[in-house]
């Protein structure tokens, strides 16, 4: 099925480059990015949040999401 997204400039810019890197197509690393998303999505329960921790209880700095992403990408490209 075809069908059209308005992604923002910068995530955009991360696919390309990622797919320059794994010498892949666009297509290819926004299909698996999609497929995994889904794939994690569905590992943990539905509608259920990640605990909140309070900061005193916290042994090392909490990360948000975007923050972790950004660390697995990374390790990927390295």
């Amino acid at each position: 099925m075809r069908t059209t997204l308005d992604l923002p400039d910068e995530l955009y810019k991360r696919l390309k480059l990622r797919a320059v890197h794994e010498g892949k197509t666009l297509k290819e690393v926004v299909l698996w990015c999609l497929e995994e998303g889904l794939r994690r999505q569905a590992a943990t329960p539905a509608g259920r949040p990640l605990p909140i921790v309070p900061e005193a209880g916290r042994a090392i700095r909490a990360y948000s999401h975007a923050e972790l992403w950004e660390q697995l990408e990374r390790h990927e490209a390295s």
